[in-house]
């Protein structure tokens, strides 16, 4: 299937999650996600289900 990609995340280590709040973790959410997806996860909202199929994703 040439029509998707995989996205290799690292975890980072102990000492680098203690230091992760709500805002870092929001902004690291920036990096792959459109501003529009991080505001609705920011204020607690859930993610629409067209959420894939408007961005021409297969997340299913």
């Amino acid at each position: 299937m040439s029509n998707h990609f995989h996205l290799l995340v690292e975890e980072p280590d102990e000492t680098e999650r203690t230091n992760l709040n709500r805002d870092t973790l929001l902004r690291r959410l920036g990096f792959l996600y459109d501003q529009v997806t991080v505001d609705t996860v920011a204020n607690g909202e859930p993610v629409p289900a067209n959420f894939c199929a408007d961005r021409g994703l297969s997340c299913g």
